[in-house]
């Protein structure tokens, strides 16, 4: 979910003015939503979790066999 909306007209982010940053600290200005940033880390870390959990072990250990991945162990570790 981005956080970015419009109320009345005014750009805001979370529940801070677009206009208000602009006036404190100038143009150009780069703004990122905090929940936003979380939020797709969030779904990223779960999305790479399930991803790293699913892969087959035996795959895995032609991996570390050949040096590829150190020292894996299950569980990740």
């Amino acid at each position: 979910m981005h956080q970015f909306h419009y109320v009345r007209g005014k750009l805001f982010c979370e529940d801070v003015a677009i206009e208000t940053l602009v006036k404190k600290f100038g143009t150009p200005l780069y703004v990122y939503s905090q929940q936003t940033v979380t939020d797709h880390f969030q779904k990223l870390d779960q999305a790479l979790s399930r991803t790293a959990m699913d892969a087959p072990m035996d795959k895995l250990e032609g991996f570390r066999e050949k040096g590829k991945l150190g020292e894996f162990k299950e569980g990740g570790e």
